[in-house]
């Protein structure tokens, strides 16, 4: 007898199964959906991207260019949406009860939450999206009699681009799209209903005062009035490249906390509606 309270496998693939039983028509539907909508911007863009006299090379590259753009754009919406949806069933009495009364820890349930929202997501997400850039490429020979290009496996998410001062943004926009979700996770078990708009605007709200606080100690580091002597630069080793680290290592410590207080938050559920 499994007497582990906190994570069992053999739990964990029983908890699995039972979601996908109930929910497969849900989840069928919303991936459905979702490729449904890229391979609506993938036949837009074979057509938004050709005109008369262009070169079959140019045009690759442009669609290329072009589905890339609106892939990204599509799946950091689409992801944000869908992990603010991950306890939704906590938004009434009968969801929230159901929730907390399968026979599962709490652990497993917000794991299972957490994978389908963040590892799950990504992996389908770059499949479908995969499949639908070849409709781009049949349909540019259909209409246009062009052989184009496939989206590079490598390219199809992240997709290396030069940005200035942004250097190897290929890992550095799935690292800041994993903090940004973090919050809208947090946001579906803070407010289960209308979860998404709610953490927008607390967002929008929370990066006024960011940016404020940011201004109000720019100016005080600024004491010079026309002496440069006195400027405050910063520490030397805080050079362009560094800079970058730094913030890379505070938004995954920033995805980390907000997955640690999501858990713990649902966590904190169980016992305020049990009791």
């Amino acid at each position: 007898m499994d007497t582990n309270q906190f994570f069992s496998f053999d739990r964990m693939s029983l908890l699995v199964r039972k979601n996908l039983q109930e929910n497969w028509r849900q989840i069928a539907l919303s991936w459905a959906g979702i490729f449904g909508l890229l391979v609506i911007i993938a036949l837009l863009v074979a057509r938004a991207s050709h005109y008369d006299g262009i070169q079959p090379e140019y045009y690759s590259s442009r669609s290329i260019a072009n589905f890339l753009g609106w892939t990204t754009a599509v799946f950091s919406i689409c992801g944000v949406y869908v992990a603010s949806c991950s306890f939704k069933r906590m938004a009434t009495p009968p969801g929230a009860l159901s929730t907390l009364m399968t026979p599962a820890s709490q652990f497993e349930k917000f794991a299972l939450k957490w994978l389908a929202a963040v590892p799950v997501y990504i992996l389908v997400f770059f499949v479908i999206a995969y499949l639908a850039d070849w409709i781009r490429v049949y349909a540019s020979y259909w209409m246009y009699d062009i052989e184009v290009r496939p989206v590079n496996v490598t390219k199809i998410l992240f997709h290396p681009t030069d940005m200035g001062l942004v250097k190897g943004i290929a890992w550095r926009s799935l690292l800041y799209f994993l903090a940004m979700q973090s919050f809208f996770l947090l946001g579906s078990i803070v407010w289960p209903k209308n979860s998404a708009l709610k953490t927008f605007v607390c967002m929008i709200a929370i990066s006024f005062i960011y940016a404020w606080v940011g201004i109000w100690i720019a100016s005080l580091l600024d004491m010079s009035d026309g002496d440069s002597h006195l400027y405050y630069g910063g520490p030397e080793f805080l050079n362009e490249d560094s800079v970058l680290y730094v913030v890379d290592v505070f938004t995954a410590i920033i995805a980390v906390i907000n997955y640690w207080l999501t858990y713990r938050r649902f966590r904190e559920a169980e016992t305020i509606s049990r009791w």
